[in-house]
């Protein structure tokens, strides 16, 4: 299974940055979330930033190809929160994250989504934007109500 999910992380770092933006930003609108900026991979500042009810999030995906998230991109972050009024923080990457980071997170409200969390995510974006439809939608058979 270990190797099945770094053969498929792989394939994520593989990405070229605009497609992996557009797939991170599609999976968080199909947990409900309003994309209100989508950067042109900007230097500075998030990469994403999201709202949800009266909640405001800030994401940064831009370090998607690194092995490890060291604790500077969770300072930046916290940062880039600060200055746009956040609540949250999400950190997405194809790789680890170092001890730093964790601590450093864990201690501001940032999440990581990682992993096999990540490959969910793009999955369900993937299906949504080949399909037109959303991925908890359900099919309905032909003659049965929806």
């Amino acid at each position: 299974m270990t190797v099945l999910l770094n053969e498929a992380l792989a394939a994520v770092r593989g990405l070229k940055w605009h497609n992996f933006e557009l797939l991170v930003a599609e999976g968080f609108r199909t947990q409900g979330f309003s994309v209100t900026h989508v950067s042109a991979q900007a230097d500075e500042g998030p990469d994403l930033e999201l709202v949800k009810g009266e909640r405001r999030y800030v994401v940064q995906c831009r370090a998607w190809q690194e092995a490890s998230v060291a604790g500077a991109a969770v300072l930046q972050l916290y940062a880039d929160m600060a200055a746009k009024g956040a609540t949250g923080g999400f950190i997405v990457s194809a790789g680890e994250v170092g001890e730093d980071a964790a601590q450093l997170a864990q201690a501001r409200g940032i999440q990581f989504i990682k992993g096999a969390k990540l490959l969910a995510m793009l999955d369900r974006a993937r299906e949504t934007i080949t399909t037109g439809m959303p991925a908890h939608a359900k099919w309905a058979e032909p003659g049965r109500p929806g």
